[in-house]
């Protein structure tokens, strides 16, 4: 490749070399406290869009769709999260 077609890393600006880019800098490792913390903060994570979801699958569920398929996706909760917070919630009305 050419210097100029090479990809870059966005944030440091530097051409990639394999799969990282030279001065990349892994801020912490992975442990499975922070995995379980990420995945804790994912799947309750209710702000981003989660009211905005819940009104326009009631007033317009088609355009959702259309709209998340499309790519659309900041707009709106995550579906699998939506998904799990209604069992959730069913299952606190029907067993709690």
């Amino acid at each position: 490749m050419e210097p100029a077609e090479m990809p870059s890393c966005k944030p440091a600006r530097n051409p990639f070399r394999g799969f990282i880019a030279p001065n990349a800098v892994i801020e912490q490792p992975i442990t499975m406290r922070r995995l379980s913390a990420y995945f804790f903060r994912q799947f309750t994570d209710l702000g981003r869009g989660f009211w905005h979801t819940i009104i326009m699958l009631f007033r317009n569920p088609g355009k959702v769709i259309r709209d998340y398929i499309g790519g659309s996706t900041v707009r709106y909760a995550h579906p699998l999260r939506y998904l799990l917070l209604w069992i959730t919630v069913s299952f606190l009305i029907f067993f709690g």
